[in-house]
């Protein structure tokens, strides 16, 4: 008998166009039916002698002459719907089974929705025979729709349902597919209902599975409450929508996760849960954490819970997206080795500009270091080799930025510290002293800081900065200092490299003493290749200072540029310093008093300088090096120590009248008189000038006379100085102008 095909628009109703319309006289077995709504497109087979009972939906009576005539569903366009009434959705049944549906649809891509469509509070399907659910099927469950029994149901593709529950307490659960447990779960580390994490992770066993948590409550995020510790197995992924939120209930308990985690850059855990483990993944964000980065939310605590799960977990790696992160409070990194802090910096910037890069904002009025590296155990420090790289932090005039305490080798690349008060202080911990061995700071700049830039206060031993630009922003530079090292003890092997320093302001009508680099205390301290520039009222390079005592030895200044704009007192000034070479440096555009001066300096090697003189004062004319005191206040310094002196430079006149009032100056204070000048040219030997420890004295070499040259003009001058053994000095002097000796 040929089969008849009907086609509708309305399921039940009995009106026009309505399946239920259809007279029963009209049908018969296998007839088909095609019913098109809004929603879906429902398949039905006329069944003439099911007499089941009508449910509007599954089965359907036709409302004239029906008999024992239904049409029974088979499928809505690609999706099955299984009959709750058959006794076991693992057998054929009278085809309207799980079973009979996953074999119909063999291997293509299709959906079976488990219906809620009992009338009653939920809708049971019954598995009492083991049954596979393949992988090009996907199992969707309505609200309500449960499925229970004494078989195992193994799930090897996506389930489907929302915020409820969907498996009973008898069905076993198994395969390696995706489990969804219920939100509304008091604690998802108990058993509970049998859907909760905890008794998927069981079920799960040794499997490979992932377990996910949906958003789907209704609200911002749906929330997982955790109020028993729990361990993710490194056989399982945990895997969040946006919008799910699992967090502890007290904030004692702890997440240990061993396996993989398969999210977006959004919060997946809340404030009141600890998160630990050795997680399948290379780095951890702020954002997981709850941080915005909306240069308006406060993410401190985001970001150190960050901090605190790269700490405790085996993860060594936190990403900054390109963002501003406000934070209120210290961010701290307690002995930890090996952490890497990475934004997306890769140029210095000032915060003002519009930039896709990382930066940290201070947003509290009150003072602080935004980020520090403690090591608490005083008997070695642990906090050790951490790398922070292309952050920008912005101080916001009122922090201070980076402290080491007790943190060894620790690497800055690539970062920007702006509007701060210090930059990066190595500063004594609780009680212990600071170390930094062997850390470096490279390619990093620092901008319109109101203090020291970077402070190496005591046991920076070896400390590296490298291609780094120093800033200041017109008379807002506040800083007494950019760069200070030794300040609290002794700072061995510091290197500054081809940097820029170029600290502007302020008036020189504060009366403050000014230094770019400062170094107070150590050994073999090297600055070379480096460029300074803009200089108002800022000693360029001071060693020493007679620190208590204490000596500057064996260090090297060598390759630099020095560019003055203004009236300077030194380029470079040493006091107490042992063993120091300057070799090969450019002072440019200086225009009175000192390029060179030294005092209590022993073993000084001058040689191959260069220097431009754009001085054209006839009362304060240059003096290109002073050896020994300053004067009477100070004769007490041993002038002894300016012998073993090796000096060999050349100067060079850029405008007419440019004047030299003295090339090489030799203070001697008391020792005055047992000093003797011996020169092998006589034409220029005003420009050696032998002061007394007293100008009230009689200078005992000839009479400064100042001496004005043209521009074009080159003086070269060498000087070395002898002790002849009986307390009596001599100094033996070359000066000559051009290459044509005098």
């Amino acid at each position: 008998m040929a089969t008849k095909t009907y086609t509708k628009y309305v399921l039940t109703g009995g009106g026009t166009g309505a399946l239920d319309a259809i007279d029963g006289d009209e049908l018969a077995d296998n007839y088909r039916a095609i019913v098109i709504t809004d929603d879906n497109v429902w398949h039905y087979i006329l069944d003439a002698s099911s007499g089941e009972t009508e449910d509007g939906l599954n089965i359907i009576a036709p409302d004239n002459n029906a008999g024992t005539k239904r049409w029974i569903l088979k499928n809505v366009s690609g999706a099955y719907s299984p009959n709750y009434i058959e006794a076991d959705q693992g057998v054929t049944g009278d085809n309207t089974t799980l079973k009979y549906y996953i074999d119909q649809i063999s291997s293509d891509e299709a959906t079976i929705i488990l219906r809620h469509n009992s009338g009653g509070t939920n809708t049971e399907y019954t598995l009492d025979t083991n049954e596979t659910i393949p992988a090009n099927i996907t199992l969707e469950f309505e609200r309500g729709a449960i499925i229970d029994g004494d078989g195992t149901l193994t799930i090897n593709n996506e389930l489907s349902y929302g915020d409820y529950p969907i498996f009973g307490s008898s069905i076993t659960i198994a395969g390696g597919s995706k489990f969804y447990p219920d939100a509304n779960e008091s604690d998802q580390g108990v058993v509970g209902d049998g859907n909760t994490i905890k008794n998927f992770v069981d079920f799960i066993s040794s499997n490979e599975a992932t377990i996910v948590l949906c958003h789907n409550s209704g609200g911002t995020t749906t929330t997982y409450d955790l109020d028993t510790d729990e361990t993710i197995p490194d056989n399982i992924t945990l895997k969040f929508e946006r919008g799910a939120v699992l967090d502890g209930v007290t904030g004692d308990e702890t997440l240990t996760i061993n396996g993989g985690l398969d999210v977006g850059l959004y919060q997946i855990f809340g404030s009141s849960l600890i998160v630990t483990g050795s997680p399948k993944i290379d780095a951890a964000y702020p954002e997981w954490f709850g941080a915005k980065g909306d240069g308006t939310t406060d993410d401190t605590t985001a970001i150190q819970a960050m901090l605190d799960f790269l700490v405790s977990s085996t993860i060594n790696k936190g990403l900054f997206g390109p963002f501003v992160y406000p934070i209120t409070e210290e961010l701290t990194l307690t002995d930890v080795d090996g952490i890497i802090l990475q934004g997306n910096g890769v140029t210095p910037i000032r915060a003002e500009e519009e930039t896709n890069q990382t930066r940290l904002l201070w947003d509290d009025s009150g003072s602080g270091y935004m980020l520090r590296f403690i090591s608490d155990t005083e008997e070695s420090a642990i906090c050790t080799g951490n790398i922070v790289r292309g952050i920008n932090f912005d101080g916001n005039d009122t922090a201070n930025l980076v402290s080491l305490e007790r943190a060894p080798f620790s690497y800055f690349e690539h970062c920007t510290f702006y509007r701060g008060l210090k930059g990066i202080v190595v500063r004594p911990g609780d009680g212990t002293l600071a170390k930094a061995y062997s850390s470096a700071v490279v390619d990093c700049m620092f901008s319109d800081l109101n203090d020291i830039n970077i402070d190496l206060r005591d046991n920076c031993h070896g400390f590296a900065i490298t291609r780094s630009h120093f800033s200041g922003e017109g008379d807002e530079t506040r800083a007494t200092t950019i760069i200070r090292i030794g300040s609290e003890g002794q700072c061995s092997s510091v290197s500054i490299t081809d940097c820029t320093i170029q600290p502007l302001g302020p008036d020189e009508d504060d009366d403050v003493n000014r230094y770019t680099v400062q170094h107070l205390n150590g050994k073999n301290f090297n600055f070379i290749g480096n460029y300074i520039e803009g200089l108002e009222t800022w000693t360029p390079i001071l060693l020493g200072n007679n620190n208590g005592g204490t000596l500057v030895e064996g260090s090297t200044i060598s390759g630099n540029r020095i560019t003055t704009s203004a009236s300077l007192d030194y380029a470079i000034l040493t006091d107490n310093v042992d063993g120091l070479s300057i070799t090969g440096n450019y002072i440019e555009g200086f225009t009175e008093d000192f390029c060179n001066a030294h005092t209590n300096t022993a073993n000084l090697h001058i040689k191959g300088n260069y220097s431009d003189i754009t001085s054209i004062w006839e009362d304060h004319p240059v003096a290109v090096i002073s050896l020994g005191t300053e004067g009477a206040d100070d004769a007490t310094h041993d002038l002894e120590k300016v012998f073993g002196t090796a000096i060999t430079n050349k100067v060079s006149m850029v405008a007419d009248g440019c004047i030299v009032g003295i090339a090489i100056r030799i203070d001697g204070g008391e020792n005055q008189g047992n000093i003797t000048i011996a020169e092998s040219v006589t034409g220029l030997s005003e420009l050696v000038y032998l002061a007394t420890d007293n100008y009230s004295h009689v200078i005992t070499y000839p009479d400064r006379r100042d001496h004005s040259f043209s521009a074009g003009d080159q003086l070269y001058f060498t000087a070395a100085f002898s002790n002849l053994g009986d307390g009596t000095y001599e100094v033996f002097v070359d000066v000559y102008i051009l290459s044509h000796i005098i």
